[in-house]
Parts: C-alpha cells; sequence; structure tokens
C-alpha cells in the first residue's frame, strides 16, 4: 500500500519510528511485535505493533477497518481479543536505529520529529 493509504501496511515501519521517538524523549526501550494469522476470522497475514511488558501500543490499529472492524486510530492497553489471535515473534529494542538495513527510515524519523 502507498502512502496515501495510510496506516494500511506500514504497521512495521511506524512501530520502528514510534520506538525511536519513545526512546529519544523517555529512554525507554520497547519491544516489536510480529503477529501471522489473526483476526477474528484468521484472516490478517500480519501485523505490528510495540509492547513494553505485557502493554501493547499499536499506532495502526485502524488500518484493518477496510475489512469490517472499527477500531480508533491508537490502541494502548493489554492484549485484547483483536491483538491475542495471532501468533506472534517479539523482538526486542524496535527502534529503526537498531536495523541492520534501516534503509529509508532515518529520513523519515527526521521529518516527522521535525513536526512534533
Amino acid at each position: 500500500m502507498g502512502a496515501t493509504q495510510f496506516p494500511g501496511g506500514c504497521c512495521d515501519d511506524s512501530s520502528h519510528l514510534l520506538a525511536e521517538y519513545v526512546f529519544q524523549e523517555l529512554n525507554l526501550i520497547l519491544d516489536l511485535v510480529h503477529g501471522e494469522f489473526g483476526g477474528l476470522n484468521n484472516e490478517i497475514r500480519s501485523h505490528a505493533w510495540l509492547s513494553c511488558d505485557d502493554v501493547i501500543i499499536d499506532i495502526t490499529y485502524d488500518q484493518f477497518d477496510w475489512r469490517g472492524y472499527h477500531f480508533p486510530s491508537v490502541y494502548l492497553g493489554f492484549a485484547g481479543d483483536f491483538h491475542s489471535t495471532f501468533t506472534i515473534k517479539t523482538k526486542p529494542d524496535a527502534r529503526y536505529t537498531q536495523l541492520s538495513d534501516q534503509g529509508g527510515l532515518g529520513g523519515a524519523y527526521a521529518v516527522v520529529s521535525a513536526r512534533l
């Protein structure tokens, strides 16, 4: 999906950028959670969000509304009916600066952080 369809297909990159921002502002390292084959009918192939202990931070939560869900833009809380449907893998330290292949995220981070 393209940039005009945000947040669809942007969960991974968005999570990396937010993790970097949280670290810069709060010195807190968040984990990246990759979920596969979830949704209430296992119709969602993949999704990514951040976590800290048992708290989920999902800033692209509403990207599945086109599939009939009615989610708010951002989710902050514990795993509920939606997130718990995925098979998950957690990677420590979700900051984009920790990626071996940072791609264009450094430029994206500069643009976003300049506007905050």
